[in-house]
Formats: C-alpha cells, sequence, structure tokens
C-alpha cells in the first residue's frame, strides 16, 4: 500500500473507527467500526447496546442529544438526528433498518419498543395560505412521544405533535396524525383504532 493510499484511508476511517472506540469503550456496548457518529460527546448508550451500521447526528447545544438505554440495537441504515434537541430510547428499543427519526422539539420512545424497518418520526411543515410558498413556511416542533410496549409496523409514518399510549401496535403503511390511546390497535391512512387489546 502506498503512502497516499493509506494516508486517504487513515483520513476516511480513522474518525468512525476513534468514535467506534470511544463509545464502545466509554459505555460497555458495541459500535460498529461503520456507523457514523457525528458529536460522539452529546451521544449516551446504555449497557449491552449494539449500534451497527446506522448514523447517528447529536448536533445539540443542550446537554444531552442522543440518549439511548440498555439492551438496544439500532440496525444498519438508520438515521437518529437530534436536530439540535434531542432523542432519548428506553431499555429494550429496537429500531429495525432503514428507520429515520428526526429531533425536532425532541423525541422520546420508552421501554421494550420495536420499529420495524422504513418507519420514520418526522417534523411537519405549517399549511400556509395559497400566496404563499410552502418551502418559506416554519417546521413544527411539539415533539414526538412513544409510550412502553410499543410495536410500529413497517413503512408508518409518525409525526410531529403525536403522543402513542402504552401497549399500542401500529399496522404496517399507517400514517399517524393524532395521539393514540394506550393498549390500542391502529392502522390505515390517516391511522384510525381497530379495537382495544384484551
Amino acid at each position: 500500500m502506498n503512502k497516499e493510499t493509506s494516508t486517504f484511508l487513515l483520513q476516511r476511517f480513522r474518525p468512525k473507527l476513534l468514535s467506534s472506540i470511544y463509545l464502545s469503550a466509554k459505555y460497555n456496548c458495541v459500535v460498529d467500526p461503520s456507523a457514523t457518529i457525528f458529536f460522539p460527546s452529546k451521544v449516551k448508550l446504555g449497557k449491552s447496546t449494539v449500534i451497527r451500521k446506522a448514523t447517528l447526528i447529536a448536533k445539540t447545544s443542550k446537554s444531552k442529544g442522543i440518549v439511548i438505554g440498555e439492551n438496544s440495537l439500532i440496525d444498519d441504515y438508520v438515521i437518529l438526528h437530534s436536530r439540535g434537541d434531542s432523542i432519548t430510547l428506553g431499555d429494550h428499543v429496537h429500531i429495525n433498518p432503514f428507520c429515520v427519526i428526526d429531533g425536532h422539539g425532541n423525541v422520546k420512545i420508552g421501554n421494550n419498543v420495536g420499529l420495524a424497518s422504513h418507519v420514520r418520526l418526522v417534523t411537519n411543515h405549517v399549511i400556509p395560505p395559497s400566496n404563499e410558498l410552502i418551502r418559506n413556511q416554519p417546521i413544527t416542533k411539539k415533539g414526538i412521544k412513544i409510550g412502553d410496549d410499543v410495536w410500529v409496523g413497517t413503512g408508518v409514518t409518525i409525526v410531529d405533535g403525536v403522543s402513542i399510549g402504552d401497549g399500542c401496535i401500529i399496522g404496517a403503511g399507517s400514517v399517524v396524525l393524532n395521539d393514540t390511546p394506550a393498549y390500542t390497535i391502529s392502522a390505515g391512512v390517516p391511522s384510525k383504532i381497530i379495537r382495544k387489546r384484551q
């Protein structure tokens, strides 16, 4: 390997490797060297948590950017972006591949929660009058809360301001625009309560 190649590889991969080693050692967890961690000092991980080939962007002026509890799994190609606020995940949280969590307004997810692949927790735009450009409108920052023991199916979108109660199940492909009471099963676009869990 020539000097130019070795220099390139060091510049390209050393930050990822150092972040991986730093977080793994500090919190007694496993951070894959292929994970991309921006602002690792603003990331806190629980014991035995695993971060695979995910991207964590913890840019915030606050004391905490991204906090993940114990025995959790952040799978490949997940993006957690605090966007100046915070993302807090409880213990035993499993986030499957290709999920996106946007932290505007703060996102809080409880314990024993599963997000299937391609789930999105996103901000929303203020809807302007027709004589104003949509792109010039601000986004909402109310935050998203998901309780304990919740399962969110594949391809679900949960918009800013929504609270999902404990024990809920959200069916695949749903768009959740309103709060979901505890121990209910919801599905559809927009999602509606189908029945309660017995």
